[in-house]
């Protein structure tokens, strides 16, 4: 039963404004990236979200990282940078 649960409207609005203003910057940045590249550059962009959450979480908020978290991000980084590499593209138009 969540009938205690309360909160402000300060709160809905907060969510409100970060949920739509969320959802509107990614999709015109995903829209943008789109009309400019491919579907596969589009996508792996978003992988970057997390990374930047959490490194702004980790500058902003003074959260703590553990080293299982900065892998994750690496290998994030990793992926989207090899899939963005120009090498690459050049041998999937090749095919």
């Amino acid at each position: 039963d969540r009938s205690h649960m309360r909160f402000p409207w300060n709160f809905w609005l907060c969510f409100v404004y970060l949920a739509l203003g969320g959802l509107a910057l990614s999709f015109l940045c995903f829209s943008e990236l789109m009309r400019r590249g491919s579907g596969l550059q589009s996508s792996s962009v978003s992988y970057l979200a997390t990374v930047l959450g959490v490194g702004f979480g980790a500058i902003f908020l003074h959260e703590r990282l553990s080293w299982q978290t900065l892998l994750g991000g690496v290998i994030a980084i990793g992926g989207v940078v090899i899939v963005q590499s120009p090498v690459l593209m050049e041998r999937r138009r090749a095919r």
